[in-house]
């Protein structure tokens, strides 16, 4: 009976010593950081649409970056002449948008990973005109949107401090209504490539 209840009061004695919080960032934090380049590649309308931009941020415990990015459209898209518009008989769009970017790097050690991120922002949309000058003008023509971007990227680690690869996402747009050009428009999957120089 001695026996039992010694081994009952050493039980409770050590289970509050053996029991460990479970939390996700357990133990000291690596912190570290990156910025990255990055070109992607969809469609807008029935038209091939290139962007340019970057992201970073800080990089924790080699795994989860928080951050942001933003990107602009690099190429001409849009009709090129518009009879409504008489006045600028040329026109071109442009477009932006960013926000905050969550990511998730798995198994960063490894030479070929993956990572998964999530960007959330807003962007703006204008048509810009080109009048008998030869400048650019929106003329008022312009709308602002909601974005949200989840995507997935194959990594390889060239280096300590750079990492290159390529991955895809889906682009959502809402609230976007700027004349002829809406959201299911600007809605799509892209492509990118992403290029990342820190301490990781």
């Amino acid at each position: 009976m001695k026996s039992i209840l010694l081994v009952m009061l050493v039980c409770l004695v050590g289970a509050p010593a053996m029991a460990e919080n479970e939390t996700i960032f357990g133990g000291p934090i690596v912190n570290g950081g990156y910025g990255a380049p990055v070109v992607k590649f969809g469609q807008i309308g029935d038209e091939s649409a290139v962007w340019v931009g970057g992201k970073g941020g800080w990089l924790i415990n080699h795994t989860f970056m928080i951050g942001g990015g933003g990107y602009g459209l690099a190429n001409e898209v849009g009709e090129n002449t518009d009879e409504i518009f008489w006045r600028y008989p040329t026109r071109k769009l442009g477009i932006g948008y960013g926000g905050f970017i969550m990511e998730y790097i798995n198994k960063p050690n490894r030479l070929v990973h993956f990572s998964f991120e999530t960007l959330i922002g807003a962007g703006g949309a204008t048509y810009l005109y080109r009048d008998w000058d030869d400048h650019w003008d929106n003329n008022g023509y312009t709308d602002a949107f909601f974005v949200l971007e989840p995507g997935i990227n194959i990594m390889l680690n060239f280096t300590e401090n750079i990492r290159a690869g390529a991955g895809i996402s889906y682009l959502y747009s809402s609230g976007l209504e700027l004349y002829d050009f809406d959201d299911s428009d600007l809605s799509g999957p892209m492509g990118q490539f992403v290029l990342k120089f820190g301490y990781f």
